[in-house]
């Protein structure tokens, strides 16, 4: 009894989710078919052009209008385009337009007058010829332009209708003409342009130009130009990275325009540099000649001889003094006594 039940309610159970599924599908299909009323397809017809497909409204909805977006309505059986207005029903659904030869001219979507998503472009021989991404009337992702041989001509990407990224221009054989690199819809970053003769190569910043502007003539520099903030400036000076020897000889010495007579100047002082080093070395290893040092010996005795007899002199003069007084005193005596006898 018990797995009678369990299997019955398990029956119970498929019915109603098959129930639920079957009545989301009826509302599903009410809902298409009234968007469907909504639309009707229309279909426009030239002699020089061709003719397209496309659905639009019945009548015209309540919208909210972007001044900046370019609105896609139709009236009296022409397609018009205007900026932030509708002047009548706008397009809404896929878009086809052909050649009057039945060739695919353009295809997209729309949504409110908007265009969305993909849209591509073909030439009359069937080549694809441009290729956009669209989201809610911006462009927002790859472009690319083709040539009526289907090889590239411009590619780069969109970010809400500005440019952004690298962008690149080719010739028919496929080699890079131009590369610029794009931020916000501003030039920001290095670009190179090339010439049959010429070659630009360049920086921006911010949409002005910054750095160097190098052209080149033949794959050979021509000339360099310094740009800060879109004005042109003087070269930076040449740095040269110093050692610690030429830090030492030469610390005075700046580099300057005239280069030939710095150089000049630090070879003279090198050169004399050496010359008193090597006069000095010479000097202090010099060795003094025999006959030198005999004569200074001879100086030397014949100074202390001197001295010697200097001082002998002197001895004898006070020894001579002194005998003197004394025959004189003695003298003086003797006269003294003859008087008193």
């Amino acid at each position: 009894m018990y797995k009678y039940f369990k299997i019955n309610n398990n029956s119970f159970q498929i019915q109603v989710f098959k129930r639920f599924i079957l009545f989301l599908s009826i509302t599903a299909f009410g809902f298409t078919a009234k968007s469907q009323k909504n639309t009707t397809i229309y279909q426009s017809i030239s002699d020089y052009k061709g003719y397209s497909i496309f659905y639009i409204y019945k009548s015209v909805p309540e919208m909210k209008l972007n001044p900046v977006f370019d609105y896609y309505w139709y009236i009296e059986n022409e397609i018009h385009i205007t900026k932030g207005a509708v002047g009548g029903r706008p397009l809404h659904g896929n878009f086809v337009a052909y050649y009057l030869d039945n060739n695919l001219k353009e295809k997209g979507n729309y949504t409110f007058g908007l265009k969305n998503k993909e849209w591509n472009y073909w030439y009359p021989n069937g080549n694809l010829h441009k290729y956009e991404y669209y989201k809610n009337g911006l462009l927002n992702g790859k472009y690319t332009v083709y040539n009526d041989k289907n090889q590239i001509l411009i590619s780069g990407e969109y970010k809400k209708n500005q440019k952004h990224g690298v962008w690149k221009l080719y010739e028919n054989n496929g080699k890079t003409l131009n590369s610029y690199i794009w931020k916000k819809g501003m030039l920001n970053g290095k670009f190179i342009i090339n010439d049959s003769i010429l070659t630009i190569k360049g920086n921006y910043k911010r949409g002005i130009l910054h750095g160097k502007y190098i052209i080149l003539k033949n794959n050979k520099i021509d000339t360099i130009i310094y740009y800060k903030k879109g004005k042109v400036t003087p070269p930076k000076p040449i740095v040269v990275k110093k050692t610690k020897r030429t830090d030492k000889k030469n610390n005075s010495f700046k580099s300057s325009e005239n280069d030939t007579t710095a150089n000049n100047k630090t070879k003279k002082c090198r050169l004399l540099n050496v010359f008193h080093r090597k006069h000095h070395e010479k000097i202090d290893k010099k060795v003094i000649p025999d006959n030198v040092i005999k004569d200074d010996k001879k100086l030397k005795i014949d100074n202390e001889l001197n001295t010697d007899n200097k001082e002998k002199k002197s001895k004898y003069r006070l020894f001579n003094k002194n005998n003197n007084d004394s025959i004189t005193n003695n003298n003086n005596k003797i006269k003294t006594l003859m008087k008193n006898n």
